[in-house]
């Protein structure tokens, strides 16, 4: 076998010494453990039982778990957990999870890391967890969808995947709740509208409510409003104040309005229109997504989507929790959590 000599392996080795020796993931390694064979050659399990008696590997946290086939420990990743939303949505799963005696192991993968969420999974794997609640990058869709079909039961939240993975799913009424949105301005009299957004990436909030956004344009406006999605970075203000004066200037002499697609990007918006001098519900409408505490004390309220994050956190672990004790591969679920339109003054009806 590759990698080191025998004679130089410590009584505690790991999971990765394991892997590298074989030549196979940490994952692979885990599901082995968990005696899942599935898509496993035998040549392959023979080589990793091999390794594992020739390196004295032991497992020791989870020995109680081997034996019962179930450790009671969930799985959880979140993307980006400075995001207020992010705190919520833990706090759901947290207090459904520890009402019926499962412990959580909660990660921060960073939002666009895929690697580091790679590496999450895998390391959450070696806990030998009993399922996964992930809020993903969208980069190891196949992954995730080849750890369900060999039967780690998996639920997405908030962040969901395109239906030919066919994982389970909890997230918010993306679609109507922005053409809700726009309706809502449509009616109060503005007649120019900008989405502001962050990179679409492969999240799938963002894409949901950019497509809803020139959906309803579509059906309110009769535009075809492509030019009026703004990709912005909310740590370069500099650019953001760019596109903003592009914004106000092509609606000079026209009631205007920002549609903002994420809490974030709200916040990041409102202290650039802020240091330009714009006053947000007289010179400029501005409505957009999530209802931080902030939104009914800034100027004269902001209207803004607001969206039950406890209930998604709550929601998708309890469909893990059936998943795990029910231990079928049925059809994926998807539950979207409705929302509610908060109208405050920073869209009030144009004079």
């Amino acid at each position: 076998m590759k990698g080191k000599p025998m004679s130089r392996y410590s009584s505690r080795v790991s999971i990765n010494e394991i892997a590298e020796e074989v030549g196979v993931s940490k994952a692979t390694i885990s599901r082995y453990l968990n005696g899942k064979f599935e898509y496993m050659s035998h040549a392959t399990r023979e080589k990793i039982k091999h390794t594992i008696e020739v390196m004295g590997y032991r497992p020791s946290k989870i020995a109680r778990s081997l034996k019962l086939q179930t450790s009671k420990m969930i799985g959880c990743i979140i993307a980006d957990i400075s995001n207020p939303a992010s705190s919520v949505i833990i706090q759901g799963i947290s207090d459904v999870c520890d009402a019926a005696g499962y412990q959580v192991l909660f990660s921060n993968s960073g939002e666009n890391d895929a690697q580091k969420e790679l590496s999450s999974i895998e390391s959450l794997l070696d806990s030998r967890i009993d399922g996964l609640i992930i809020n993903s990058t969208g980069y190891n869709s196949d992954y995730l969808k080849s750890l369900r079909n060999e039967g780690m039961p998996i639920v997405l939240v908030d962040r969901i995947f395109d239906q030919e993975y066919k994982l389970d799913g909890v997230t918010s009424e993306n679609y109507s709740s922005t053409m809700e949105c726009i309706e809502h301005l449509w009616r109060q009299g503005y007649r120019h509208i900008g989405c502001f957004t962050g990179d679409m990436l492969r999240i799938s909030s963002r894409r949901i409510r950019r497509q809803a956004f020139l959906d309803a344009m579509a059906r309110f406006y009769s535009k075809d409003a492509q030019d009026d999605v703004y990709i912005i970075d909310h740590t370069d203000e500099e650019k953001t104040t760019e596109l903003l004066h592009v914004f106000l200037e092509k609606a000079a002499n026209t009631s205007s309005a920002i549609f903002a697609s994420n809490g974030v990007v709200q916040l990041h918006l409102l202290s650039v229109l802020k240091k330009m001098r714009v006053e947000i519900g007289k010179d400029l409408g501005f409505c957009g997504f999530d209802d931080w505490g902030w939104a009914a004390l800034v100027g004269p309220g902001i209207t803004t989507v607001a969206q039950n994050s406890y209930q998604m956190g709550a929601e998708a672990a309890r469909l893990l929790l059936e998943r795990i004790e029910g231990n079928v591969l049925t059809e994926n679920i998807c539950i979207q959590i409705p929302n509610e339109l908060k109208i405050r003054g920073s869209t009030k009806p144009v004079s």
